[in-house]
């Protein structure tokens, strides 16, 4: 199957014809609808598109793609009717669209979210078509050689964007450091406890940052840090703006921001509509006490930021407070937060 061919089944959302037509898949025998299933008073009409062997592909028309909490709860209830399956989420006349596949890992069932919203984000799921696709000529598959395929397919890929998001979290890391000054600063970045504990401790933050943005939280702006790093660069100056990125814009919305219940009509047009995010997260840090001086250059964020942007970001519920969910060509996986050792506080140079 050619690539153009793929994109065309997925702008026009008709997976039938891709799985049936293009794919090598039979036509569901029997009902194709399957019962009505609510979660969290949301109700999911799903309907049987495609099989072989027993393996169903499913479709389900939504409003808003459902988060992963609750395609777990749906998962629950489908196992009763579809045990092995993968299902596609569809929001009608766009191109946003959600498969789930369920997977085993370490003998534990999971599943595998894989959401874009361009033909250009769904690149990861053209390259597993032809590992799910059958011609003629083979040979009958039994529902095992199917789950086999299709475990193949997502899980491997889950394991390997977490490795990759790792190497390249770990190299902002170091990157990030160079550019912090006013701690410690007679002493080498590798050696210095200190700046590596604050650079992780405003990674943390910046990447919550980016999971509430993606949702609208940062004053409905799903880009909010870049276009307000680009705002400061913009109106930086004696009469304009009096500071750059860190001091100027970000340690006010950490601490008077997401870290303050109430937010005046001063603080709301420079920042917008903030949310109260109360855990401790964007309180003033030990190090912010200790380091008046302490600075960060706009070169900092403006790296970290093109890397960030090359994933996709959004909450999982199922996981728990300290950890979130990220993807690549927008395969789901789970990112837990840096924790580095609370260091002990190094002396200064007097």
């Amino acid at each position: 199957m050619k690539r153009n061919v793929f994109n065309q089944y997925l702008s026009e959302s008709n997976f039938r014809e891709l799985f049936i037509t293009e794919m090598g898949w039979n036509n569901p025998s029997g009902a194709t609808l399957l019962p009505e299933y609510t979660i969290d008073e949301r109700t999911f009409q799903i309907e049987q598109i495609a099989e072989r062997s027993g393996f169903q592909i499913l479709q389900c028309k939504v409003d808003e793609i459902p988060v992963s909490s609750i395609c777990k709860k749906l998962d629950t209830k489908l196992r009763k009717n579809a045990e092995n399956y993968i299902c596609i989420f569809v929001v009608p006349d766009t191109m946003h669209h959600l498969w789930v596949a369920p997977v085993k890992k370490v003998e534990k069932r999971d599943l595998v979210l894989v959401e874009y919203d361009t033909v250009d984000k769904a690149s990861f799921l053209f390259e597993k078509m032809e590992g799910l696709s059958f011609s003629l000529d083979d040979e009958t598959p039994t529902i095992l050689d199917i789950i086999e395929k299709v475990q193949a397919a997502f899980l491997i890929n889950s394991e390997k964007i977490t490795k990759d998001f790792y190497a390249g979290f770990k190299k902002e890391h170091t990157n990030f450091a160079k550019f912090i000054t006013g701690i410690d600063d007679h002493l080498a970045d590798k050696d210095n406890k200190n700046k590596q504990w604050y650079t992780s401790v405003m990674l943390n933050r910046l990447m919550f940052c980016y999971f509430i943005q993606k949702k609208g939280f940062l004053d409905g702006d799903v880009d909010y840090l870049r276009h307000k790093l680009e705002w400061t660069q913009e109106n930086e100056g004696e009469d304009r703006f009096f500071n750059k990125f860190y001091k100027g814009f970000l340690v006010s919305l950490f601490h008077d921001g997401l870290n303050a219940p109430h937010h005046d009509q001063a603080f709301e047009t420079v920042y917008g509509r903030i949310p109260y995010l109360n855990g401790g997260m964007f309180d003033v840090h030990q190090i912010e006490q200790d380091y008046a001086g302490l600075d960060i250059a706009d070169e900092a964020f403006r790296s970290l930021f093109d890397f960030f942007d090359k994933w996709h970001w959004h909450l999982d519920d199922r996981m728990t407070a300290t950890c979130w969910a990220i993807s690549s060509s927008s395969t789901s996986t789970t990112v837990p937060r840096w924790e580095p050792t609370t260091p002990r506080k190094t002396s200064r140079s007097t």
